[in-house]
């Protein structure tokens, strides 16, 4: 995880005390706060919230070193259970919503763990938001064949070679949440750009929330499911860390193992303590070529 630890070692090293932060843009919110997670963060994820969002880059790296070891290691899992190695090919990840990029670090930590696969990779990463600008100026200087585009995805490869890897990591709830009024719009593009895809795999990582309507990211997967589940090239994988057990007319007995602990020794600042174990769900699915049996 040299990768991951090395840009965490970087956020680290940026970081200032909320009473530090030379302005707020929230009020002061955590002016007396250790840092930015329970007062700023754990308030922008809460459930009733509807109109704060991630606006500090201070903020930003806070989430940085929450969130990204637990991230990662979900990525990493399902590559782990997904990608046959070794493979003498390269793979194209593209990820919508990239934010700070953690699926990125899920990638490089596979590849770090399987130094003896020929397997190669480049990734684009679509967001609109600049809040994430230094991650992504550390990233694209560290880690080859990675570049941050702020375009939509579906007209960007509208005149590009497609990936065969996309991602959606944690941005189905953020978009029901927020923007709920273009989700279904959002849904139809994102199933018809995988149905065009001569063979590959879509990724989707999200919260465990109940909910079965698409205000959720449970609900938005239950809708996509329906609009694959007749298409005969496709594989389908979906279950969760947490071992929350969802109905069997979806979900069924499914269940992904979270994998162990990954947390370098790293002295975090300011009482930062990164998540340590894996809660997502997971839904993927792997469309075979006509070439593949």
């Amino acid at each position: 995880m040299s990768a991951l630890n090395d840009f965490i070692a970087y956020c680290i090293s940026e970081y200032r005390c909320p009473g530090r932060c030379t302005s707020c843009k929230n009020d002061k919110r955590c002016n007396n706060a250790q840092n930015c997670y329970i007062p700023c963060i754990k308030h922008i994820h809460d459930v009733n919230n509807s109109s704060s969002h991630y606006n500090c880059e201070n903020m930003a790296l806070c989430y940085i070193l929450k969130h990204f070891y637990r991230f990662s290691a979900e990525i990493e899992a399902a590559l782990e259970r997904h990608i046959k190695i070794p493979l003498n090919r390269q793979l194209h990840f593209a990820s919508i919503g990239c934010g700070p990029a953690s699926e990125l670090f899920g990638i490089t930590n596979f590849l770090e763990h399987h130094p003896n696969s020929n397997l190669s990779f480049t990734y684009k990463g679509f967001d609109n938001s600049t809040i994430w600008k230094q991650a992504w100026e550390y990233i694209s200087t560290n880690i080859a064949n990675t570049e941050f585009i702020a375009s939509d995805f579906f007209e960007y490869y509208n005149e590009h070679s497609k990936p065969n890897v996309v991602i959606v990591n944690y941005m189905l709830s953020d978009m029901s949440k927020f923007h709920h009024e273009g989700i279904h719009e959002f849904l139809d593009k994102l199933y018809m750009f995988i149905d065009s895809m001569e063979y590959g795999m879509l990724i989707i990582n999200d919260i465990t929330y109940y909910g079965r309507d698409e205000h959720t990211a449970n609900g938005c997967i239950a809708y996509l499911h329906r609009k694959f589940a007749q298409n005969k090239a496709c594989r389908f994988y979906y279950g969760s860390f947490n071992q929350v057990s969802f109905t069997k007319r979806f979900f069924g007995n499914n269940q992904l193992s979270p994998p162990s602990s990954k947390i370098a020794s790293i002295n975090m600042p300011l009482g930062i303590s990164p998540f340590t174990d894996c809660n997502s769900l997971q839904y993927i699915i792997i469309k075979h070529s006509s070439q593949e049996s």
